[in-house]
């Protein structure tokens, strides 16, 4: 039971910890990119989550790749 608890809680940590990196990487190159490549990059997050912790965890890193996708690189930024 512990490390059920243990393998998921680690799925969301690299979840959320993935979806920050990706959202800092994305930050720092947006303009060089522009905004054709938005939401790409936020792909990795998703296969990460889903390896490590299965369908739940790829499923809370997709909501939350979206997220913040739609809250930082989509016009108007900051808005939802």
């Amino acid at each position: 039971m512990l490390r059920h608890v243990r393998d998921h809680g680690i799925a969301y940590l690299v979840a959320v910890l993935a979806t920050a990196a990706v959202a800092a990487l994305r930050s720092a190159i947006g303009s060089d990119v522009g905004d054709a490549v938005t939401n790409i990059p936020f792909v990795v997050p998703v296969l990460l989550a889903a390896r490590y912790g299965g369908f739940v965890p790829g499923v809370f890193a997709t909501v939350l790749c979206a997220t913040a996708s739609v809250f930082l690189f989509v016009p108007p930024h900051f808005t939802f």
